[in-house]
């Protein structure tokens, strides 16, 4: 799967874990994301999985189906540092975008 974006926030991104201030705007954030964003959010997720590890998974880092498979349920802590600052970075991107629309 090719995802540009997902290339720019990897390049830009480093392997620290974001501070505990970040993670916690990154879920205010994500709560008020519409449907593009939720999924756009899952492919960057897919996308760290597969190119880090590349076995055949559906549902990466241990993430819970929930609502009868209508939502995935990540625990942020479970994923690598690089990726949560990947997920940080994203979900201000699209914060703005949504402001803007």
């Amino acid at each position: 799967m090719d995802l540009p974006l997902y290339d720019q926030l990897s390049q830009s991104t480093d392997d620290h874990p974001p501070p505990d201030c970040e993670k916690a705007l990154f879920v205010k954030r994500v709560k008020k994301f519409d449907q593009n964003g939720m999924e756009m959010l899952y492919a960057l997720i897919y996308k760290h999985q597969t190119t880090t590890s590349p076995s055949q998974v559906i549902y990466p880092y241990e993430a819970k189906v929930k609502a009868k498979g209508k939502t995935i349920q990540f625990t942020m802590e479970i994923m690598p540092p690089k990726l949560q600052n990947i997920m940080v970075e994203f979900s201000k991107m699209h914060e703005k975008l949504m402001r803007e629309d």
